[in-house]
């Protein structure tokens, strides 16, 4: 088939046009693929640095837990190492500064469980169970005034927190004010009715009222919700031997008379 210059020249410009414009949609195809690349790239790059975050939150968690889990069996050398593991993650963790003030303390180590309830208490002035166990330490240590002004602390932040009621409780016993030891233990039965160490200690302070019927009741309000509950065995035990003593000196007492 002939073609004339013309038409050639034509073509010729027709193509070069389309070559031109496939080469720029080749260009815009690119830069928008390259965008869309970086764009998917910072994605996965902040999805990754999100699932990292959550890994490391809930290791931190769950060592955490395991090191509180351990303190309460009685497992203290153990709950360290997981209160060191969590900290290692997170040195600010105040559950876990507190995890390792408690261990410290069952172990004998006072100034170090102190020292890991002030950096917990740094961190967070108002967290209640460092106040409350810092408490607790200095009770131990005879220093019932800087006890009470712990408690109160605790209290201040939360008036319901049991333990801290149970444990002002317990140094105003030792102070001899019993009156006002019940009135905290009895602050903690409002709130928890079965909590069988504020029902011990009230049958403890009524004793030492005198009011031994009002004890044994209390006792065995404790010996209801747990019947193997040592303390509260022990203490009903004595004081009806105590009783029981009693009623024989008064029998010969009358028998002589």
């Amino acid at each position: 088939m002939y073609i004339n210059s013309h038409t050639k020249r034509s073509l010729e410009l027709m193509l070069c046009k389309c070559g031109f414009r496939i080469l720029i949609l080749s260009m815009l195809t690119f830069i928008l693929l390259y965008s869309l690349t970086s764009e998917l790239r910072s994605m996965v790059s902040q999805v990754a640095a999100r699932s990292t975050n959550l890994l490391s939150n809930l290791s931190e968690k769950i060592l955490n837990n395991k090191a509180a889990a351990l303190n309460n069996l009685g497992k203290y050398n153990e709950s360290l190492i997981y209160s060191v593991k969590a900290l290692s993650i997170n040195p600010n963790n105040v559950d876990a500064l507190s995890s390792k003030g408690i261990a410290l303390d069952h172990l004998g180590n006072y100034t170090g469980a102190i020292e890991y309830y002030d950096k917990a208490l740094t961190v967070d002035p108002k967290y209640v169970p460092a106040l409350n166990n810092k408490g607790v330490v200095l009770r131990g240590l005879g220093n019932y005034t800087g006890a009470i002004e712990y408690y109160d602390k605790a209290l201040t932040v939360d008036p319901k927190y049991v333990p801290a009621l149970n444990n002002k409780g317990v140094v105003l016993r030792g102070l001899g004010n019993y009156t006002g030891a019940i009135e905290y233990y009895d602050k903690a039965l409002a709130i928890q009715h079965n909590d069988t160490y504020a029902l011990i200690n009230k049958g403890t302070a009524l004793e030492h009222l005198g009011n031994y019927t009002g004890a044994i009741e209390y006792y065995d309000k404790a010996l209801a919700i747990n019947p193997k509950y040592r303390a509260a065995l022990d203490n009903k035990d004595l004081l009806e031997q105590y009783l029981g003593g009693l009623k024989n000196e008064r029998a010969k007492y009358l028998k002589n008379v």
